[in-house]
């Protein structure tokens, strides 16, 4: 039994190759979006922030953000929003965070609704 090789032009393969990468851009287009923020003095939380974005960026939309550069405006349309912070001293939250964390304990409609270990 012989088997007739098929020749397979390169306009076809670049057809595919367009076709499958449009179709790969439109799954990771409609991902669920996920933030996270990280609030640190030393510089460990930022790389779990970091390594932890990583991991979720696989499954998620994600963004990796410090606290101080977040609108907190956004939390309203946040999907899911993931908190990486340390404390210091007696339990005092982060220089670049404390602003967050004031705004965030401001708001009572919130506390019903937070999900939080």
């Amino acid at each position: 039994m012989c088997l007739k090789k098929q020749q397979i032009s390169f306009k076809a393969v670049a057809r595919a190759a367009l076709f499958s990468s449009t179709l790969m851009s439109k799954v990771l287009a409609n991902r669920v979006r996920c933030t996270v923020l990280y609030a640190t003095e030393t510089g460990k939380s930022q790389t779990l922030a970091q390594r932890l974005n990583s991991m979720l960026n696989c499954a998620f939309n994600s963004r990796l953000l410090c606290m101080e550069d977040y609108n907190f405006s956004d939390m309203e349309q946040e999907s899911l929003l993931v908190v990486v912070t340390s404390t210091f001293g007696n339990g005092d939250s982060p220089g670049n965070g404390e602003s967050f964390k004031k705004q965030l304990f401001s708001l009572q409609y919130l506390r019903n609704k937070l999900r939080y270990c």
